[in-house]
């Protein structure tokens, strides 16, 4: 019975080929002295040469040159394949968990139970959303901008990196340009439309900017007027209103929150309106003056 173990052993060293024998020598002689401390220069050498043209695993089936461009069906056959496929799946279904969205939306998706999503991928809405900086924050970072100026260096580097063809939006200009709206601003005004009519609208308003309540005084250039439907033609002066340049600009944008805030403000500015009656009077007997000289 003892001598039984040692006869298999001999058996198998038997069925061993040269080319083995040799293999195992060789890497035997490149690990020997490995305990002792890192591998030297000899060594490295030595495994190079022991595995240099070999491939990791070309005789294994799962992960081989014989797995390539087969199916499991043609490794293991149907049934095992079968079987494999189901565990499989066992182990995903255990692994994973049907979720709702956190949103409301009651859309459903599927992950693992150790994930912390609670969204699905765009549902998630920002952390700040309607959260206000604070002031000592808004402090922080103003003083830390204060007095912070670009170097010549790299203000060149901007530049360069800007101008001509370098910049994304160069040679973009009408119908290719983002804000094109049809060629309004080609567009003629009508007659009406003189410098007289334009101060009576900003001596209307009191020469305040109707948005930010900067007086004409204090701006460099005159109060703009603006059209609230940002139709040119229409010439009426509840149509109209006195803007500084900053805020005139900001008009220029978003134009449908413009609308709808000068909308909301109509009680308010009906108000200032009442108390220049003899102003919109005078206003509207200009504008018939006018009606009569194109009519001529």
């Amino acid at each position: 019975m003892l001598l039984e173990p040692l006869n298999q052993r001999k058996s198998e060293m038997q069925q061993i080929t040269p080319n083995e024998i040799n293999r195992r020598l060789k890497i035997s002689l490149a690990l020997r002295g490995r305990k002792n401390g890192p591998l030297t220069e000899e060594h490295r050498l030595k495994l190079v040469s022991s595995h240099r043209g070999m491939t990791h695993g070309t005789k294994n089936l799962i992960f081989g040159e014989a797995r390539r461009n087969k199916t499991w069906e043609d490794i293991f056959g149907h049934k095992k394949a079968s079987l494999i496929r189901q565990k499989l799946k066992e182990k995903r279904m255990i692994a994973s968990e049907t979720r709702y969205c956190a949103c409301g939306c009651k859309e459903s998706f599927i992950c693992k139970r150790s994930s912390s999503k609670r969204f699905i991928h765009g549902h998630n809405p920002p952390w700040n959303k309607g959260l206000k900086t604070p002031e000592h924050t808004i402090k922080k970072i103003r003083s830390s901008l204060l007095g912070f100026k670009v170097s010549e260096e790299t203000q060149k580097k901007i530049s360069l990196a800007t101008k001509g063809s370098n910049n994304p939006m160069f040679g973009v200009r009408g119908p290719l340009a983002p804000n094109w709206q049809g060629g309004k601003s080609f567009q003629h005004y009508p007659l009406g439309w003189t410098r007289t009519f334009k101060e009576q609208i900003r001596y209307r308003d009191g020469y305040v900017c109707q948005i930010c309540g900067i007086p004409e005084a204090e701006c460099i250039n005159k109060l703009s007027v603006h059209h609230i439907d940002y139709n040119k033609h229409n010439l009426d002066h509840l149509n109209l209103i006195s803007l500084c340049n900053a805020c005139h600009y900001k008009t220029n944008h978003n134009r449908s929150f413009w609308m709808d805030y000068f909308k909301n403000r109509e009680a308010e500015f009906a108000v200032i309106k009442h108390a220049n009656k003899d102003i919109t009077e005078a206003m509207q007997a200009y504008r018939a003056k006018q009606v009569t000289v194109e009519k001529k």
